[in-house]
């Protein structure tokens, strides 16, 4: 049987990580408000083709911009600018 330090400790957790979420949509709403939510991430885009004997060539498409939202967590469905900084290279 957990013992009760461990389940306050892990209520804890949860309430901090609500909280977290709470406060990200907050400040996300209020930047949506001000018109400073979306912004847009340069990328490069690659395409991977296959070829007849199983093999895949890779090719360069070019540059694109990516929009992406201010904020610690994905809103509206698009990816957080920090996520899309860290991963440049896009692939389809």
């Amino acid at each position: 049987m957990p013992s009760r330090g461990l389940v306050l400790r892990l209520a804890l957790l949860v309430i901090v990580a609500l909280a977290a979420v709470a406060a990200d949509f907050g400040i996300f709403l209020y930047r949506q408000r001000h018109g400073e939510v979306i912004s847009f991430v340069n990328v490069r885009k690659y395409v991977a083709s296959p070829l007849k004997n199983g093999k895949y060539e890779f090719d360069y498409i070019g540059d694109m911009d990516v929009p992406c939202v201010e904020a610690m967590l994905p809103h509206h469905r698009m990816p957080p600018c920090w996520w899309v900084g860290l991963h440049t290279d896009h692939w389809d």
